[in-house]
């Protein structure tokens, strides 16, 4: 529901209209139906009708005084069309009062009402379209980032793969150096002492860590 407050627009949520977007909705609703109304027609037509009332109203008060007058059933219509009209009238002034108030209030030149309210109809929709290519962008870049997170986490992983692998390489090159060492021999065909087979594992760690 829309509350007119000091030309203040603000939102009551109801069972039938929850949520802004629900409200939105509705007013972007609201505004397509106006941008269809012709005031100026329907002005015309309160015009005619109050005319032929008139007429009416005199016939049949003219009638009373004569011999032939108009059945009570008339008497009853003119009354109930006359309070009929005089709502409508009010409704219309109520109506055209509010318009002119909604055009000072943003700064509108009054003019036509299917004008003004085709306007707000056309910028809801366009603000609609740009809230949705704004929801669809950040969609995008929040797969865009988890697709990097995604990449940043297989090659951390790969990198903790060649890491525990290069490390069970050195651990098992120094045990069977040390094996070796221990027992007099070399870990190879070579004739090196213990020393330079414990330089080389040291150089193979070195060398396995550099390449991480």
């Amino acid at each position: 529901q829309l509350v007119n407050q000091h030309h203040h627009l603000s939102l009551i949520p109801t069972e039938s209209n929850p949520t802004p977007k629900g409200f939105f909705d509705d007013l972007q609703d609201m505004m397509k139906k106006s941008c269809r109304i012709e005031m100026g027609f329907i002005e015309s037509e309160i015009k005619q009708i109050s005319q032929s009332l008139s007429v009416f109203k005199v016939c049949v008060t003219e009638a009373s005084k004569t011999n032939r007058p108009y059945p009570d059933k008339a008497k009853d219509f003119v009354k109930y069309a006359e309070e009929r009209f005089n709502k409508i009238s009010e409704d219309q002034a109520t109506c055209h009062r509010e318009f002119s108030e909604a055009c000072q209030y943003f700064g509108e030149k009054e003019g036509a009402w299917e004008e003004f309210f085709e306007t707000w109809f056309e910028f809801l929709s366009e603000y609609q379209r740009a809230e949705i290519d704004v929801a669809r962008a950040i969609a995008n870049e929040r797969r865009m980032a988890r697709r990097a997170l995604e990449e940043k986490k297989r090659k951390e992983e790969k990198k903790q793969r060649r890491r525990r692998a290069s490390e069970a390489a050195i651990r098992k090159t120094s045990t069977r150096i040390a094996s070796s060492a221990r027992a007099g021999r070399p870990a190879s065909n070579s004739d090196a002492p213990a020393s330079a087979a414990s330089k080389l594992a040291s150089k193979l760690e070195l060398e396995a860590f550099g390449s991480l």
